[in-house]
């Protein structure tokens, strides 16, 4: 299987990111059963927050619900063919929902043939970016795909008791082939019965880009080229960026840089890296506010402390030797960004009283080697401690981003600043 990073619309392998709140109404196993079809939910009573993505059975088991980012979409199957419509007000026995204001996406390249083996790329995806064994969380696909079987629930309302056979045999059965769209599911292990069938771990439906039909997906086969969404997550959640494809290539390569590939570029994790890797992210995306980030047309300056000259390197794509990179402690922000394309520059700097000063204090004698073995070990865990608030905390609240309309690009060479990192080694 491959997968290549994408970019954002709007983690990671050595530990788990911000669990995504999954939601439900009514449980599916009670309403496949026949037990429990009495609506759990309205769907306007959920609309009023935005950016829901839910799915479900339309009350009474006429129909299926599909949400896509606020639009409720509901389809019926009748005689004469299937009828969708936008249905804010519809209600549902079961439902699965979930928001998610903003998305990371993954450009794949794999053969999918079955429910089985989505459900493999899901997983597999989900846990190379950082979702946990015990997590539920909503997923996304786009593409156009070679076949897709779905069907519509259609209860005969004439029957004594609904039961699992009769809910089988109230699918409304359809297959379309070559067709674009985007699938909307959710995955979980824990929830079978609730909002998995038994010995599934998603529950998938298909809506058509046209938006003319939707339902539960029941099968899939493409092969070639798709995206899967999954939901970014807060401060953790990767820089979405844009590259040339190869080295004499096209501006076409969307790509996903994340903590931990600037962790192990940097070589450790600590509180300069979370600054800058946050405080960057929150510049570019502001910078490039009506577009994805293009690191071909980037520059940028940096304070001479390693971990930020690193930050700025990695994430920006900034290099000195072809004068899109230089450092220096002669401006009063962190970092400088511009864009060279329009020339528009952003200043970077924290907020004043958001370093502890005990760390300041101490990184200082760190610096002069004046600190002993144990005190090391208490300014590393003081940098921890600030590390993860930097990582948990809403970037409005860390970071000042200033616009420099007369900001003049003038180089400094020098090569001579001390690598801080390395001095007590």
């Amino acid at each position: 299987m491959r997968w290549f990073l994408v970019f954002f619309f709007a983690t990671a392998i050595s530990f788990s990111v911000q669990a995504q709140q999954v939601f439900t109404a009514g449980a599916a196993r009670n309403v496949m059963m026949g037990t429990d079809l009495s609506p759990h939910v309205r769907l306007d009573t959920l609309l009023e927050h935005p950016h829901l993505f839910a799915l479900g059975p339309v009350e009474d088991l006429q129909g299926e619900i599909t949400v896509f980012d606020g639009q409720a979409f509901t389809a019926t199957a009748t005689p004469s063919g299937i009828i969708t419509q936008v249905s804010p007000g519809i209600r549902a026995p079961f439902l699965v929902y979930a928001y998610v204001p903003r998305w990371a996406a993954y450009e794949m390249d794999h053969h999918i043939d079955g429910p089985k083996a989505l459900e493999t790329v899901i997983d597999s995806l989900g846990q190379a970016h950082g979702y946990g064994a015990e997590e539920a969380f909503p997923f996304r696909l786009s593409g156009q795909w070679d076949q897709v079987d779905y069907h519509i629930i259609m209860r005969d309302k004439t029957e004594e008791r609904h039961s699992h056979a009769a809910h089988d045999r109230a699918k409304r059965r359809f297959t379309l082939q070559q067709v674009t769209g985007d699938i909307v599911g959710f995955f979980s292990r824990n929830h079978q019965g609730v909002f998995t069938h038994k010995g599934q771990f998603i529950h998938p439906h298909f809506l058509a880009a046209d938006r003319s039909t939707t339902g539960h997906l029941d099968g899939l086969k493409h092969h070639g080229r798709y995206t899967v969404y999954l939901p970014a997550t807060g401060n953790r959640a990767p820089l979405s960026v844009l590259d040339t494809d190869f080295s004499k290539g096209k501006l076409r390569h969307h790509q996903l840089v994340t903590l931990e590939d600037l962790t192990r570029f940097h070589g450790h994790r600590c509180d300069g890296l979370a600054v800058g890797f946050v405080g960057l992210k929150t510049a570019l995306y502001e910078l490039f506010s009506d577009s994805v980030i293009d690191r071909t047309s980037l520059r940028a300056v940096s304070k001479p402390a390693p971990c930020l000259v690193d930050a700025a390197t990695y994430m920006t794509g900034a290099r000195y030797p072809f004068n899109t990179f230089y450092t220096t402690r002669d401006i009063p922000y962190l970092f400088i960004v511009q864009r060279t394309d329009n020339g528009q520059t952003l200043g970077i700097q924290l907020k004043p009283g958001v370093k502890p000063a005990e760390i300041i204090r101490l990184s200082a004698l760190a610096e002069q080697r004046k600190l002993s073995d144990g005190d090391l070990l208490a300014l590393k865990r003081l940098e921890d401690r600030f590390t993860d608030f930097i990582l948990r905390t809403p970037p409005e609240q860390l970071f000042e981003v200033t616009p420099l309309p007369d900001f003049d690009w003038q180089p400094v060479l020098r090569n001579d600043f001390i690598k801080t990192d390395v001095l007590n080694k």
